[in-house]
């Protein structure tokens, strides 16, 4: 009787051990009882919060395997100490989807739009950031094509996101790196691409979206109106399909403001800093990195 006391409480400690590392305190674990010189087994119910999970290209939600299935996403890994997996989502063309860390991808669009309803998690999200992991689409009017086109207009791809207080520009060409935020609507927000029947190699694309919560000014979601929102003390902020840094800018061929470009890029004021430097990136050269004509 004693030795199987013994077994008993080891097996106990090394569970604990195990468990209680990876999953959050909401645990419930019902103790062995023994009977008539019997041990019983042990049953736990094991609770875990949805946090955010992941490292690699597609980040997800922890989610049990049913859920997730449920919810109509992908086994991205294990989550929870194995407890759950790490669910991802990839809606297709003319999906809905409340899920936070969601991605939308295609690396092979075919011509007509292509839109994607992105709907509040909750009712404390207020806003909806785009970061575009990969941005990939025709170039804008590069010179003056007959009445009706003018120089930066996005005539054969766009991208656009709709918001109850206006939403984004119209953007186009290669805006890899770049972000766009959005005050999440109550009806939910529409994301569309529109691709072109011109031909164009390359074509692509890999958004993520992220949903933030009211009044959270510190989380990258950022306050209400900003289009965009910068956090770090230092960093590159340029306009859209322009390039990022001089190497890219000799590759890149003569960069065109986009049209109608019109939003607002906020940053946030960090502990102890009471100003804000702006420099050229690049200057010089044949491109230069900041001009007004």
């Amino acid at each position: 009787m004693n030795i199987l006391g013994i077994i008993f409480c080891c097996q106990v400690f090394v569970f604990i051990a195990v468990v209680g590392s990876d999953l959050v305190d909401d645990q419930e674990y019902e103790e062995a009882q023994s009977r008539g010189g019997k041990l019983l087994p042990l049953f736990n119910i094991v609770r875990f919060q949805n946090k955010p999970c992941g490292a690699g290209p597609l980040r997800g939600t922890c989610y049990t395997d049913k859920e997730c299935n449920s919810r109509g996403g992908s086994n991205g890994g294990p989550c929870a100490g194995g407890y759950g997996i790490c669910c991802t989502f990839t809606p297709e063309c003319g999906s809905q989807s409340s899920e936070n860390l969601t991605y939308l991808t295609n690396n092979n669009p075919s011509a007509g739009p292509c839109s994607y309803r992105i709907c509040k998690n909750n009712d404390w999200v207020c806003r909806l950031r785009f970061d575009f992991i990969d941005f990939t689409m025709a170039q804008p009017v590069l010179t003056r094509a007959g009445e009706g086109s003018s120089i930066g207009d996005c005539t054969t791809d766009q991208f656009s996101v709709t918001s109850a207080n206006g939403g984004s520009p119209v953007i186009c060409g290669t805006n890899t790196g770049q972000h766009i935020i959005v005050d999440a609507s109550q009806d939910c927000n529409v994301a569309t691409f529109v691709v072109g029947p011109q031909p164009f190699s390359g074509r692509s694309w890999n958004v993520r979206v992220t949903q933030y919560s009211c009044n959270d000014e510190s989380s990258p979601g950022g306050p209400p109106g900003c289009l965009q929102y910068f956090t770090e003390p230092t960093g590159v902020i340029s306009s859209f399909n322009f390039p990022s840094n001089e190497k890219n800018a000799n590759t890149f061929g003569t960069p065109t403001h986009l049209s109608n470009q019109m939003y607002t890029s906020c940053f946030r004021r960090n502990t102890n800093k009471c100003s804000i430097c702006f420099t050229p990136t690049y200057t010089g050269g044949a491109i230069e990195s900041f001009g007004v004509r």
